[in-house]
């Protein structure tokens, strides 16, 4: 998914520090996993996430690593710490939109 509009903190908004790139998540249900990916030309930024189904809707997400890379050349991983976690309610999902509150 492109990600159109999100009052989250960076990178997830879009932004990093004085910079503004394209947000994109990708959702891997099978595996359980998901990446918010910032471009901001030449620089990639990606946060790897998983997470636990609560409910129907709702998910406790599970913030695992923070990776950057520069012209395809990646730095080590940072990792979150250890229960760096946060809450998403699914509002409406079809195979184009999903709107979430995090």
């Amino acid at each position: 998914w492109r990600v159109r509009y999100s009052d989250c903190v960076p990178p997830s908004n879009g932004q990093l520090g004085p910079f503004v790139g394209e947000p994109f998540q990708s959702v891997d249900i099978e595996a359980g996993r998901y990446c918010n990916i910032l471009k901001l030309g030449p620089v990639v930024v990606e946060l790897s996430a998983d997470w636990t189904v609560r409910d129907d809707t709702t998910w406790r997400v599970n913030f695992r690593t923070l990776c950057v890379s520069l012209f395809g050349l990646s730095f080590p991983a940072l990792e979150f710490p250890k229960g760096t976690a946060k809450t998403w309610c699914m509002t409406y999902t079809d195979g184009d939109t999903r709107l979430v509150r995090a």
